[in-house]
């Protein structure tokens, strides 16, 4: 085809075209060539990083737009702006460049002018954070525009509000320094954001106290500890506070703590710790962070009374048996008796007088072997126990004291009554007579008793100073009295049972100046004297007369006393009744007594008589009239009267009697007395004797 033809065809093509237009107001007529391109906008002001959506229209020689064709976009300089294959132009920086469209060999071009966009916003990431001292972060930084695009290429300035506390680079890495908060601001375009960091510091990884085996402190007393915490890398944590604790928290110590940061703690012990027994254990923590430490404290009781018991005992100084006794000591604390319990103080012991006795480490005392002196049968010692509550700072002591009676050595040992003759039925009291060397009787001392052969006498019992014995057998017994290792010894010989006693004087009389002697004798149901048995008197009134008697009691002599203690007035003759016993006979014998003379009347008093042969005149016969003290008139028959003449002028007779004769001898004078019982007439006769 030639190119006249080609011409032509294309301008049938184009009135073609035109007709169509014309009746349907649009033709696309791909064969004709766009002779421009209408690139919208023309200009454009695009922000960095934003996008733009730009069009082109391809128009042909008539200005009639030609669709469907494809589009070819460039821009002259893509560092400024770049576009894609739809026509969306991105800004890359600021400044200007072409926008180029290209359709069928035609173009069109639009000015693109990219800036930067206002900065509405600054967004921090992370808006807050904590860190460890030492501790990084890198911060994000967000520009956005007003309508929450986001915008790129403002620069960003980081600063710190505290830059003792926490370092931010020009790329928004912050560096923690020291524990505190601060605010790292990041601005751009003149807007800003904030991050919040909150530096912490390095966790303690150890802590210890020091020391660390604390001594045990007593009751109100206090120590000190002292807590060194650390961190991972071995920096010594000075400027945090250490937290202390108890174990049991409460009722055995108390906790103040001193120091910058509290790390030296004194621990008080309460004054009386609950707990039980004598050492109360209590666990004393510091912790920091998640470290801790702990150390084991001991608080003792102090003892504030000390008991002995017993507190009253009694050894022998001497010997083997009962020389010693074990004292114990009840250690008081808090109410409680601590003694023997783990970690309760020794009891030191003391005797007051090691001469006499003495006492060992565990309160064991013992007789020393040396008697007191003077007459008291024993010697105390005062035994203290004393517990020193606090050596190391010098407590009070507590002390607690009894009493040891150290008892004579026995020397002898004898029984009363000695080598007794007994029947059988019959009981009879022993006593054991205990003495020192020195004579000191020694009544409070232990005695035991046996009797051997058994089966001869039965004992009311095996101690006592005093026992009964009672015969049971005929036979021979020795009775053994026991006492601080001495012994004494009886014989009793057991035979037949008494029947009686019988008395060599049926119904004695006594009479005044005049003692009376009676024999008892012990007899058997036969009426045979029973050999050896004693004979025991009851009392007789000590106002009326005495009784003494043989040791064996088998004859007792009793006499009137001179002022004896009268009965009923007006009866001459008194009674009194004595208790007389041999073995299981008791008898009582009646005695009667005569009250004395008190008082002697004679008559007639004067006679004249002669010596003439004349009877009547030769004789006077005289009597007497005897009183008691109590005017009781006395029987003169009864009682001894002795008469008597002052010279040769009579004669009498009888010269004893309740009355005499008196006989003219000579011529002469003579004074007749009469005397009763030790008492003379108040009044003496007179006798004249003439022609």
């Amino acid at each position: 085809m030639t190119k006249r033809t080609r011409t032509w065809l294309r301008l049938l093509l184009t009135l073609a075209a035109v007709g169509l237009y014309g009746s349907c107001r649009e033709l696309d007529v791909t064969a004709v060539d766009p002779v421009s391109v209408e690139v919208t906008p023309t200009a454009e002001t695009v922000g960095v990083g934003e996008a733009r959506q730009f069009e082109a229209v391809a128009r042909d020689a008539s200005g009639n737009e030609l669709r469907g064709r494809s589009v070819s976009w460039s821009v002259a300089d893509d560092a400024v702006a770049q576009v894609n294959g739809d026509g969306t132009v991105t800004g890359m920086a600021p400044g200007t460049t072409t926008l180029t469209a290209s359709i069928g060999g035609a173009t069109g071009q639009a000015t693109v002018t990219v800036v930067k966009p206002p900065v509405a916003t600054v967004e921090v990431e992370p808006a807050s954070t904590s860190l460890e001292v030492g501790g990084t972060v890198q911060l994000e930084v967000t520009l956005r525009a007003e309508d929450g695009d986001i915008v790129t290429g403002p620069s960003v300035t980081f600063t710190s509000a505290d830059p003792a506390i926490a370092e931010v680079s020009g790329a928004g890495l912050v560096t923690a320094v020291s524990d505190g908060t601060t605010t790292i601001t990041a601005t751009a375009d003149g807007e800003s954001g904030q991050a919040s960091i909150t530096v912490v510091p390095k966790p303690a990884t150890g802590v210890s106290i020091a020391p660390a085996s604390p001594s045990a402190i007593y009751a109100s007393g206090q120590v000190q500890l002292t807590a060194t915490a650390e961190n991972e890398d071995g920096t010594t944590i000075t400027d945090r506070p250490v937290t202390w604790s108890a174990a049991p928290s409460s009722g055995i110590v108390s906790i103040s703590t001193s120091g910058s940061v509290g790390q030296t703690a004194t621990v008080t012990a309460s004054g009386s710790p609950s707990c039980s027994g004598a050492v109360c254990s209590v666990t004393i923590t510091a912790t920091l962070d998640n470290a801790s430490d702990d150390v084991t404290l001991e608080v003792r009781k102090v003892v504030t009374e000390v008991t002995v018991t017993p507190s009253t005992s009694s050894i022998e100084a001497t010997g083997s048996t009962n020389r010693t006794v074990q004292l114990t000591a009840a250690l008081v604390a808090g109410g409680q008796n601590i003694a023997g319990a783990p970690g309760a103080p020794s009891v030191d012991w003391e005797s007051s007088d090691p001469a006499i006795a003495t006492v060992d480490g565990s309160g064991l005392v013992q007789g020393a072997g040396a008697a007191c002196g003077g007459s008291a049968d024993r010697c105390s010692v005062s035994i203290t126990a004393r517990v020193e509550n606090d050596p190391e700072t010098g407590g009070d002591d507590a002390n607690g004291t009894a009493t040891v009676d150290v008892l004579k050595p026995v020397a002898t040992v004898t029984i009363e009554p000695p080598n007794q003759t007994m029947t059988v039925g019959e009981e009879r009291s022993f006593q054991a007579i205990v003495k020192a060397a020195d004579g000191a009787s020694l009544p409070s001392r232990p005695v035991s008793w046996s009797a051997n052969p058994g089966g001869i006498v039965q004992l009311s019992s095996t101690t006592g100073a005093t026992i009964d014995a009672e015969a049971v057998a005929n036979g021979s017994v020795t009775l053994t009295a026991t006492a601080g290792g001495q012994q004494g010894q009886s014989t009793v010989e057991v035979g037949a049972a008494i029947a009686d006693i019988q008395f060599d004087v049926a119904s004695p009389t006594l009479m005044p100046g005049q003692p009376l002697q009676i024999n008892a004798t012990p007899v058997d149901g036969n009426g045979d004297p029973v050999p050896d048995e004693r004979v025991e008197w009851g009392d007789v009134p000590g106002n009326v007369m005495q009784l003494q008697h043989t040791p064996d009691g088998r004859s007792a002599t009793i006499t009137l006393l001179p002022n004896p203690t009268l009965c009923e007035a007006g009866i001459e003759a008194c009674t009194e009744t004595i208790t007389v016993t041999a073995g299981p006979v008791v008898k009582e014998l009646v005695i009667t007594w005569l009250k004395p003379v008190d008082q002697v009347l004679m008559s007639p008093l004067d006679v004249n008589l002669s010596v003439l042969l004349i009877p009547s005149q030769r004789q006077e016969t005289f009597t007497v009239e005897l009183f008691a003290a109590d005017g009781t008139q006395l029987d003169a028959v009864n009682r001894t009267i002795t008469w008597s003449v002052s010279s040769n002028a009579v004669q009498i007779s009888p010269t004893t009697g309740p009355s005499t004769t008196a006989t003219a001898n000579q011529i002469g004078q003579a004074t007749l007395s009469a005397v009763a019982e030790g008492v003379t007439s108040l009044q003496s006769a007179v006798i004249n004797v003439g022609l």
